[in-house]
């Protein structure tokens, strides 16, 4: 066993920790492609088998080398099996969060179909009733099986899935909106962030801010275009890199498009710091 672990396998022969992380791979992968009723939970126990293993492989390097003299004992390195197990992890909370992002998909795209110009007054909008329905059943599931840590990076990989969801529903729009659409926008938005903060500090009372605190950064793009877009144009223009942390062109041309403007009717966006 102890010479198994020293040698540089063959290329055609799998380590065993190779080999178990193929296993679990193969596990997410049929998962995220079966889509079942509990992909959450299972995914999540896998995510935490996972974690279990990495955590361990530093404990059991360090047993083998003390088994072994030298020049073996340099030869153990089982670092890239613990790059495996973490690439795994990244893996299942991908697979969590792409789904959420699947879910989401009819209720996002809804937003552009909002007759912006015929709209009267602010209130809560069906979409964002749809997207707390998904998030809530979701955070709560993989929250009552997944480790501390991998539930933080699932949070901010959701938080990121959702600033990025958000945006692109928003530039889908791809013409002037009223002013109107912003505020009833930020309204939206707002109550999502607010949501998604009442889940997390509901189902942990504990570290629920904390959670909430590190997911909000992960948003900052999205809440900052907003407040920018609710901006009277003078205060747009002068604010424009104030809420936007180096906006690409692309950026700044679909933003423009959405306040009905030009490139030159602003050259002071464009021009070189």
């Amino acid at each position: 066993f102890f010479f198994l672990m020293i040698r540089r396998p063959p290329r055609s022969t799998q380590s065993r920790s190779s080999a178990a992380s193929d296993v679990y791979k193969r596990q997410v992968e049929t998962l995220h492609r079966t889509k079942p009723a509990n992909l959450e939970q299972q995914v999540s126990h896998i995510v935490n088998t996972c974690e279990y293993v990495k955590e361990t492989l530093g404990a059991l390097e360090e047993s083998v080398k003390s088994s072994l003299e030298p020049p073996f004992d340099e030869r153990v390195n089982l670092g890239d099996e613990e790059d495996l197990f973490s690439g795994l992890i990244a893996k299942g909370i991908d697979v969590l969060t792409n789904t959420i992002d699947q879910k989401t998909d009819v209720a996002f795209s809804s937003v552009n179909k909002i007759n912006w110009d015929r709209f009267e007054s602010l209130g809560e909008n069906k979409y964002v009733k749809e997207i707390k329905v998904v998030l809530a059943a979701s955070v709560k599931a993989v929250h009552s099986v997944m480790s501390e840590l991998c539930f933080m990076l699932y949070v901010n990989k959701l938080a990121l899935t959702l600033n990025n969801k958000f945006l692109a529903a928003l530039f889908r729009n791809n013409r002037k909106l009223p002013t109107i659409a912003f505020q009833q926008l930020n309204v939206d938005f707002v109550e999502m962030k607010n949501d998604f903060a009442n889940v997390l500090r509901g189902v942990d009372a504990k570290n629920g801010k904390s959670y909430a605190d590190s997911s909000f950064k992960l948003l900052a793009k999205a809440e900052n275009t907003m407040k920018l877009l609710n901006l009277d144009h003078q205060s747009f223009v002068e604010n424009f890199n104030k809420y936007l942390d180096e906006p690409t062109p692309a950026d700044i041309d679909k933003l423009l498009t959405l306040r009905g403007l030009k490139r030159t009717d602003v050259p002071q966006l464009f021009a070189r710091k």
